[in-house]
């Protein structure tokens, strides 16, 4: 089984493993992936403002009046825009949030093996495999939705259990129901382990958005009450973290692996040739 996106024909090799590919503690993986973001920021950021920056000029252009309307509870904006208009961006922010995933976990991957992040390459190597995101994504939410309904705890079970999903679609090429196969042996042992990343992860997402959007309420405020601010702040405040959950999902993707002693059913394969960055390895206590 191999990755399915195009490589360059003359790859590079990285001097050094950016990771030393060891089980670490949840504290040790989430430093290593803000010193992977940190280390790698101009790739990552570029690659979140390719995502980000798209959804954010539709929101507001057509539907301006809508996201005033949420803002205000003016139900008469709400309804401005054509339900059908509104279906298709739905649809249209679930392909490209897919791909955008996808690119910032090639991203994530790349900054873990020591290569330099190449955002476009990011995207190519992603895009074939958007079809089994979608459906693995689909598939992990389904199961989500019914682990829900299973005394609510079942929720946080599925979360463990296909904790690595989409991301063995992307590292080891896997199909969208392999990877589900794939995440489930991974998680084998380790799912209060798993839970705990994510969740210091969800945290330090959180309490950081929170601070940010402090500020642009309050700058908004010192303006009078000029929402762009608001706008502004959420923009930049995406873009710098909503690479963090892909880092921290492929770090700890890469943590269940050396705990399972399992290795990646296929070798993945490197950004097009050019110049190495982020490769001297990074410390973390053992």
């Amino acid at each position: 089984m191999t990755a399915r996106w195009s490589t360059s024909p003359t790859p590079i090799a990285p001097i050094s493993s950016a990771v030393e590919p060891r089980p670490r503690s949840a504290s040790e993986l989430i430093d290593v992936s803000i010193q992977l973001l940190r280390r790698n920021a101009p790739g990552f950021f570029t690659v979140a403002a390719i995502a980000y920056v798209p959804i954010l000029v539709v929101q507001v252009t057509l539907f301006r009046g809508m996201m005033a309307g949420f803002r205000t509870g003016n139900l008469a904006a709400l309804a401005s825009v054509p339900p059908g208009l509104f279906g298709v961006f739905g649809l249209v922010s679930v392909v490209w949030y897919c791909v955008c995933t996808g690119a910032l976990i090639v991203a994530s991957n790349d900054a873990y093996r020591g290569y330099t992040i190449d955002p476009w390459s990011s995207f190519q190597r992603a895009f074939p495999s958007t079809f089994d995101i979608i459906i693995a994504v689909m598939a992990k939410y389904i199961f989500m939705i019914v682990g829900f309904f299973c005394f609510i705890v079942g929720i946080f079970f599925v979360v463990a259990r296909y904790f690595a999903v989409p991301v063995t679609v992307i590292i080891e090429g896997t199909g969208p129901f392999a990877s589900l196969d794939r995440s489930a042996v991974l998680s084998r042992g380790i799912k209060w382990h798993i839970l705990s990343t994510l969740a210091l992860a969800g945290i330090i997402y959180i309490l950081l958005y929170t601070v940010a959007s402090a500020l642009g309420g309050a700058l908004a405020l010192l303006t009078g009450g000029a929402l762009v601010w608001l706008q502004i702040v959420s923009a930049i405040m995406t873009v710098v973290l909503y690479p963090l959950f892909a880092i921290a999902q492929t770090v700890l993707y890469y943590d269940a692996v050396a705990r399972q002693q399992v290795p990646a059913t296929a070798a993945v394969a490197p950004p097009p040739a050019g110049p190495v960055g982020g490769a001297e390895t990074i410390p973390t206590a053992h």
